[in-house]
């Protein structure tokens, strides 16, 4: 079995097994450079603005339950009522998190697609 002749960032080298045309991996690849270079930025700005949007949001709400806890303060509002009010506000902010997790799995299926085009594309030219 072959393996990469990629060099990776601590200095060693590559353990990927590769096919027996092949010298690299997807990773180390020179002529894959491009469109991993294309896929790095493309997840890196959608992130990037999901994260300043969720900020932004999550300020918002905490805004809005310290506003609670005043009228509550205050008896402007009843306990009970605001207790009901911060389990829906809790169940909105986890959906950030199931979000995030739908994100990351939609980014990582992108890439192994990209990977198996790749690897197809390898295998067709070493026919």
């Amino acid at each position: 079995m072959r393996k990469c002749s990629g060099i990776k960032p601590d200095g060693t080298r590559c353990g990927r097994i590769v096919g027996a045309s092949q010298s690299f991996c997807y990773s180390h690849d020179p002529a894959a450079q491009e469109a991993r270079r294309k896929a790095a930025a493309k997840g890196g700005k959608a992130k990037a603005a999901r994260h300043s949007n969720k900020i932004s949001e999550i300020a918002a709400l905490r805004a809005r339950l310290w506003d609670l806890a005043e009228q509550v303060r205050r008896h402007e509002v009843r306990p009970g009522v605001a207790s009901v009010m911060s389990q829906i506000f809790g169940l909105w902010l986890k959906t950030f998190d199931y979000e995030n997790r739908q994100v990351e799995i939609d980014l990582y299926t992108e890439k192994l697609e990209e990977v198996e085009r790749y690897l197809s594309e390898q295998r067709r030219a070493s026919s």
